[in-house]
């Protein structure tokens, strides 16, 4: 009984090591002046066209050249870049809400599936503490962490609308 408390212990401490030190780290990277990754500046290229009302999809020439990306994400920053002069935070504050959001989703669907809180904060924490090994970059300004929410969220909502149904449908016959 100690071994299992101490366990459990041990995986909330894991969790919460996880989920704060990526949300301070990628706070505190918001704000660095200097590209985090070799496409940041590409990006912020195109969140530039596209505050200025410019197309992203243009024929490439020596002073643009379109990235094969969905222009959501950049649409998204734009509008950021037209409230604020374009700055890099922009697009990184993009990223990172997404990565908090897909934090979120994990820690949701493992709760629905086990209503145990321990394995759902071990999801999120999982997913924090794999920041690193993972290259570092789930907050760069790319668009690969709102495409990975896009991807999660709907395969989430059904596992929410299924534990939903099945907790319905106990309530009744009971």
């Amino acid at each position: 009984m100690i071994a299992r408390r101490v366990a459990v212990l041990a995986v909330w401490a894991g969790a919460l090591l996880g989920i704060l030190s990526y949300a301070l780290l990628g706070a505190w990277r918001l704000g660095y002046p200097l590209e985090l990754d070799c496409i940041e500046g590409v990006m912020m290229d195109h969140v530039v066209r596209l505050a200025h009302g410019q197309p992203i999809f243009v024929a490439p020439t020596l002073g643009f050249v379109p990235l094969a990306y969905m222009p959501l994400f950049a649409t998204l920053t734009s509008f950021l870049a037209r409230a604020f002069p374009p700055a890099l935070w922009e697009p990184r504050l993009i990223s990172f809400g997404a990565s908090l959001l897909l934090m979120a989703l994990l820690a949701g669907v493992v709760w629905a599936e086990t209503r145990r809180a321990t394995l759902a904060a071990a999801a999120a924490g999982i997913y924090g503490l794999a920041f690193g090994v993972t290259g570092a970059c789930y907050d760069v300004a790319r668009p690969d962490s709102l495409t990975i929410v896009g991807c999660v969220m709907p395969a989430s909502s059904s596992v929410f609308l299924i534990a939903s149904t099945t907790s319905a449908a106990y309530s009744a016959v009971e």
